[in-house]
């Protein structure tokens, strides 16, 4: 009988652990997420003022445009987009076949594009074809649109 009633108990856990431990446990674990989102709002709040203020705040600038030392803070270098002469050829080239064509059809639509700059020898930045998730990327970016001077 005391057999059937050992064999029905659950086994002890492997960690004694008090209840005031765990609650040690879960305090910490909610002070160390709490750090971090406070660091992550932080962040991304210093990383708007910077967009604010015109400088760029990372990440591989958009096809057309080059990044320019604009001023230095402490040891911080503050950067902002310029227009790369030879890349807004290329960005002009696609808005004008997006809204016109290359006169002889009208209007090319994402494909198209694609398929006329590779077949013509136009590459990437990094001396690749154009594709067309590329190419979307481009007609849909917002820095573009807002800075028109391409």
């Amino acid at each position: 009988m005391a057999d059937a009633v050992n064999a029905k108990l659950p086994n002890p856990p492997r960690h004694n652990v008090s209840t005031s431990g765990t609650f040690q446990c879960s305090a910490n674990f909610a002070l160390r997420r709490c750090v971090l989102v406070r660091g992550l709002c932080s962040k991304i709040r210093s990383m708007k003022e910077n967009a604010r203020q015109g400088f760029w705040n990372g990440a591989m600038t958009p096809l057309g445009y080059r990044l320019v030392e604009a001023e230095k803070r402490g040891t911080k270098v503050k950067k902002k987009l310029d227009v790369d002469p030879v890349e807004a050829e290329i960005v002009r080239l696609v808005f004008k076949l997006y809204l016109s064509g290359d006169g002889k059809s009208g209007a090319l639509g994402v494909k198209e594009i694609v398929k006329w700059l590779n077949a013509r020898g136009y590459r990437t930045r990094r001396g690749k074809t154009f594709g067309v998730g590329s190419i979307h990327k481009l007609l849909t970016n917002r820095v573009l649109h807002r800075q028109l001077e391409i």
